[in-house]
């Protein structure tokens, strides 16, 4: 059996995997399309991201049926509430309109989840694979 475990940033402390996302199982269209992030405008979004205080490195995966965003964070509450916050403003939604539904998954769960998603096993059509956009900014404070 694979196990994730947290593993240490540069600095030493504690980093963890989380992805917060919403996709055609959890999210009507509307929604969907209010939170989709064009390839243009990808870059800019994970440097948004990166600039929050306890995300370390993003990567956001958008498509038509799901968007995700995966980050490493020191904090693994704070890390989520500024992810959230980030999807809120992003799509000009209060909390409240967004928080049913987004999915939250932490740690092994996340990278469980990015490997079942890279490998298309959980697409709309099965098989069906996606396009991930990187970007890791290391920020020493």
């Amino acid at each position: 059996m694979w196990v994730m475990h947290n593993y240490n940033n540069r600095l030493g402390g504690r980093m963890n995997i989380v992805v917060v996302g919403l996709s055609h199982k959890t999210a009507p269209v509307d929604v969907r399309e209010k939170l989709s992030i064009p390839t243009p405008q990808m870059e800019a979004a994970i440097a948004h991201l990166c600039s929050y205080p306890h995300i370390e490195e993003a990567a956001i995966l958008s498509t038509c049926n799901r968007l995700e965003v995966y980050v490493v964070t020191s904090e693994t509450e704070q890390g989520v509430r500024e992810v959230t916050q980030f999807l809120a403003e992003y799509g000009k939604l209060s909390m409240p309109q967004l928080r049913p539904y987004l999915f939250i998954l932490l740690h092994q769960d996340a990278v469980m989840h990015l490997l079942r998603v890279s490998a298309g096993l959980d697409s709309l059509v099965l098989g069906g694979r996606a396009k991930f956009y990187l970007r890791s900014n290391i920020r020493i404070k």
